[in-house]
């Protein structure tokens, strides 16, 4: 018997919750082990690159204008390369609860830049749900365990918030890209152009990590590479291909409380009060930005 195409959508993203609730630990624990923040980019998306290019040649046409392609190399060069980066950066220096907490405000940030560049229109309850997703950055920055408002203790959340920045502008580079063509297509092709800007990053030790890999290490990358990235990604798309793109956003809510209990209970690290405060704050904010 055939599963119905919304049941399919709905199991699709329950997976995707899951495989993503486990990115940032995935992170932390590949940077924990000594791999370098760029290597582990080039790494990672090495691995992710054969399977994109599978789905690139499988939905050509992708509907990509040739005065579109700037566009989907630049937009792959924000999502990948300078999100990773950024992200790996910050990753390294504070915890993965911490990291999970500021990327989740992205949705509100994404929609600050969007009325910078007049593409949306605030109203007064947009504007408090992102006043009320910084207020839990705040948060999380300052009286999480670790943080502090000294420079080196807030240099790890402002890297991380760097990287939510490219990703907002990512987000809104890629719209139009996204609305004229096959959005699995286009955004697996942007994908492997942020690969391919990855690599002046290759290093000798990218080379060395390759060649004296652990299986513990082996094991970290197939999950960043294969799970999270390659099998996260396409049930993303089959979630959003099933049900409305607000139903389907109602799946990356539950990504966050998961991914700070992931890292209490797989990589200890501690919880504290600061951290349930921010999460709601950043969750509530980012639902009343997303609905004012």
């Amino acid at each position: 018997m055939r599963t119905p195409s919304n049941l399919r959508a709905h199991l699709a993203l329950v997976l995707m919750v899951v495989l993503w609730s486990g990115a940032f630990v995935g992170i932390k624990a590949a940077l924990d082990t000594g791999i370098g923040t760029s290597d582990l980019v080039v790494i990672r998306f090495g691995l992710a690159a054969p399977a994109f290019a599978i789905v690139v040649l499988a939905r050509r046409p992708l509907g990509i204008t040739r005065a579109a392609l700037p566009r989907i190399i630049f937009g792959g060069a924000l999502g990948v390369a300078v999100y990773q980066l950024t992200l790996n950066e910050g990753a390294l220096r504070t915890t993965a609860g911490v990291t999970s907490l500021i990327i989740a405000s992205c949705p509100a940030l994404t929609l600050l830049i969007a009325r910078m560049t007049g593409l949306e229109r605030l109203t007064p309850t947009r504007l408090g749900g992102i006043a009320l997703a910084f207020a839990g950055i705040a948060v999380v920055a300052i009286w999480a365990p670790g943080q502090s408002l000294e420079l080196d203790q807030l240099a790890g959340p402002l890297w991380v918030l760097a990287a939510s920045l490219a990703w907002a502008v990512y987000t809104i580079v890629m719209k139009p890209a996204l609305g004229t063509g096959d959005s699995l297509g286009v955004t697996a092709a942007s994908t492997l152009a942020g690969a391919a800007c990855t690599l002046p990053f290759v290093r000798a030790s990218t080379v060395d990590t390759i060649v004296h890999l652990t299986l513990h290490q082996l094991l970290i990358l197939l999950w960043l590479a294969l799970a999270v990235t390659v099998i996260g990604y396409l049930a993303w798309n089959e979630g959003v291909r099933g049900l409305d793109p607000s139903r389907a956003s109602v799946y990356l809510y539950p990504i966050t409380p998961l991914s700070l209990l992931a890292a209490v209970v797989v990589l200890d690290e501690p919880w504290s009060p600061a951290l349930g405060i921010s999460c709601a704050l950043v969750l509530g904010g980012v639902a009343l930005a997303q609905r004012g």
